[in-house]
């Protein structure tokens, strides 16, 4: 009997141990190359909303990856990179980041302090904090190998991760409308339309 209670006692406080673990976030991985632009940024989609901790992904020459999330903080979002090896800092070469809302306002990032936050450079990473976006909504970040290039030095090419924390999440797709759903619709269609006809 003593044995089935501190089993029992054990089962129970695993079982509370697992309920109170806060769950971490994913790192979302570019699929091929990411969208070129903001009306092709590649959607961060998993089956399920997820927190989403980083985005990464590959600069090649010239490269610009677009990706689109959703925000559910209520404070403010912080978006960082680096470190990266190829210091020293600031003169070296390193992506850079630009936020936009789901509509395409930017607001700012590698191309200067934007209307929402406030850029810190230390440590060879670079830092920006968001304030006012709305819970809820999706918006874009840009990721561009010459955003931070400083001269002489070339543009950015390789790997990157960029670090997202303040609430952040991935996008659930949209389901398809089955192919009965889509034929009752046409049907019913069909029907108003000869009903207006026969009048």
């Amino acid at each position: 009997m003593l044995m089935a209670n501190v089993r029992s006692a054990l089962v129970s406080a695993l079982v509370l141990a697992g309920a109170s673990a806060t769950q971490a976030g994913i790192v979302y991985l570019e699929i091929g190359d990411a969208g070129g632009t903001f009306a092709t940024a590649q959607s961060a989609f998993t089956p399920v909303s997820q927190s989403l901790d980083a985005i990464s992904g590959t600069l090649t020459t010239g490269d610009v990856d677009y990706f689109r999330f959703l925000y559910t903080g209520a404070g403010g979002l912080t978006i960082a990179e680096g470190p990266y090896v190829n210091t020293p800092f600031p003169g070296n070469t390193f992506p850079a980041f630009e936020l936009y809302s789901g509509t395409g306002v930017d607001l700012g990032g590698f191309t200067g302090i934007g209307p929402s936050g406030f850029i810190s450079y230390a440590n060879a990473t670079a830092t920006l904090s968001y304030f006012g976006l709305i819970s809820g909504n999706e918006y874009v970040l840009a990721i561009d190998g010459a955003g931070q290039a400083n001269p002489p030095n070339p543009l950015y090419v390789g790997n990157y991760s960029i670090q997202l924390s303040g609430g952040a999440a991935t996008l659930v797709p949209q389901p398809l409308p089955e192919p009965a759903s889509l034929a009752l619709a046409g049907l019913a269609l069909a029907g108003v339309w000869v009903a207006r006809r026969q009048r």
